[in-house]
């Protein structure tokens, strides 16, 4: 049996009378799982009614490699260098018809590459609703290179009224009292984020 400590092709630690000495390795590096969390800081008001609109996700809280973009290619992350592997990605998208009960349909996908991979799809018919938030959580595997973007199709009776939230009091532009009456702001009403699981 063989005295050390090995993660891939590294080996940590010596043998010390048939045990594993550890004193003098330091830290050991975890750095090719990388994790991401974004968020739309302002509600996104260009959506084309009926349309796929990619989600502009403004708002980064963790990117540990710096591969979210929100300049470029807003809303865009970009498995890193060295990373590849199996990721746990999960994404939230709230659709909102402004002209209170009128969101008829509200869909997400999530895209790899410019193709669609995944999706969640509602529809209510005549039985019209005034926002919705789709959540989606998937496990794939992905190369280093590869590119992830969330995109919304919604579809409400007005055509012209179609919002992606970003908190709550976006629904004031609709309700001007809401708070007075008991609602409280709630943010990252639409997410997306993911990390590497190995």
């Amino acid at each position: 049996m063989s005295g050390v400590l090995k993660l891939g092709s590294t080996t940590f630690g010596t043998e010390n009378n048939g045990k594993i000495d550890l004193t003098n390795v330091g830290e050991i590096s975890y750095n090719n799982h990388p994790t991401f969390f974004a968020y739309l800081g302002t509600k996104q008001t260009n959506i084309t009614d009926q349309t796929y609109v990619k989600v502009a996700y403004d708002t980064i809280d963790i990117d540990t490699h710096s591969s979210f973009d929100i300049s470029s290619f807003v809303g865009r992350y970009t498995i890193p260098s060295g990373c590849s592997g199996t990721y746990q990605i999960n994404a939230r998208v709230t659709g909102w018809a402004e002209t209170d009960t009128n969101l008829r349909d509200d869909h997400l996908y999530l895209r790899k590459n410019g193709s669609n991979y995944e999706g969640v799809a509602n529809r209510w018919n005549v039985n019209d609703i005034a926002h919705h938030s789709n959540v989606l959580t998937t496990i794939m595997n992905l190369n280093a290179g590869d590119y992830l973007e969330i995109f919304c199709f919604i579809n409400s009776v007005d055509q012209t009224d179609s919002t992606v939230m970003s908190k709550t009091s976006d629904l004031l532009v609709w309700s001007p009292t809401l708070f007075s009456s008991g609602w409280e702001e709630v943010e990252r009403l639409t997410t997306f984020w993911g990390y590497r699981i190995q």
